[in-house]
């Protein structure tokens, strides 16, 4: 099964050792203290942000791709008969360690909410957290913390009030969240995730300083309960950055990230600022597309 990191074994195949199996790669650079993760440095942190990011895709991908020939309908009632847990490459993550995640926090109330009729998506737990990117929430604990090159960093959990006129607040902005009902019985969720916004690593603003741009789907359907869909579908995210003084600094646009419409529950596309230029990024416009089968949705964030 794709996301199975298992434990490892040191030494290469045919060291001698009877019956030896290689038994995965380590996570290099991280380490579990105190119910935290702690990272020896940016690049561990963002490295594995990108192998988890991978193994959901992956899971996702070997389920989901060789059903292609059928509908939505019948490829959601193969994965409840199949007891398909999208999030399975996070579980084990966190087994691996005895971890207490946020994003197993956000799925449990996640859980709970969608044991209960409801008339529409209206306090959708999902919506009342600030860390919108499942990788991340990971990497964090219940609280909002880690450790990075010997920082220990709190992120806030729950979303904040909207922040005063004409106040900047990197707390906010970072998030904007859209739905629509494509069909009469479905919603189609959309979210742009700006991390690491007009952020340094501070006491008000304790973010990462690395930039990333991410525009995110997924899709519902209510039959008495809401439950998720998964749907073809396909994301692009485009706009423009500037810095804090309101000089361009550079267009961006991912494309849609397939070249065919794929299933999924969730998708995500993401654009990153890897020049350190571009960590004065404060302003920006951005529109995120969800493409499905016949319609296109945006999402459009100009603050």
């Amino acid at each position: 099964m794709y996301g199975n990191y298992r434990l490892w074994a040191e030494g290469p195949n045919g060291a001698g050792f009877t019956g030896y199996q290689y038994l995965g790669d380590p996570y290099a650079g991280v380490s579990l203290v105190g119910g935290m993760l702690e990272f020896t440095d940016q690049t561990s942190y963002d490295n594995l942000q990108t192998r988890l990011t991978q193994a959901y895709e992956d899971h996702q991908s070997k389920f989901f791709d060789p059903w292609n020939n059928l509908t939505d309908d019948q490829m959601n009632d193969y994965a409840e008969a199949q007891g398909f847990d999208e999030f399975l490459p996070f579980k084990e993550f966190e087994a691996y360690w005895g971890f207490s995640s946020l994003r197993n926090l956000i799925q449990n109330d996640v859980a709970n909410w969608m044991a209960v009729s409801h008339t529409d998506m209206t306090g959708y737990p999902e919506d009342n957290y600030f860390i919108a990117d499942e990788p991340q929430q990971t990497i964090l604990n219940t609280s909002g913390q880690v450790k990075v090159a010997g920082a220990a960093l709190q992120l806030p959990v729950l979303m904040p009030a909207p922040p005063n006129p004409g106040e900047l607040s990197c707390i906010y902005e970072d998030r904007k969240r859209g739905e629509d009902n494509y069909e009469s019985n479905r919603i189609l969720k959309k979210r742009i995730i700006i991390d690491g916004e007009d952020c340094v690593q501070s006491a008000t603003c304790p973010l990462p300083p690395d930039i990333s741009f991410k525009g995110k789907a997924l899709t519902f359907k209510k039959s008495g309960l809401f439950k998720k869909f998964a749907t073809k579908m396909r994301v692009r995210l485009y706009g423009k950055a500037y810095n804090n003084i309101c000089n361009f600094l550079k267009d961006y646009d991912t494309a849609f990230n397939n070249p065919d419409l794929r299933r999924r529950y969730r998708m995500v596309v993401e654009n990153p600022f890897l020049n350190t230029n571009f960590i004065g990024t404060k302003y920006y416009e951005t529109t995120e597309e969800i493409q499905l089968i016949g319609n296109t949705y945006s999402l459009v964030y100009a603050p």
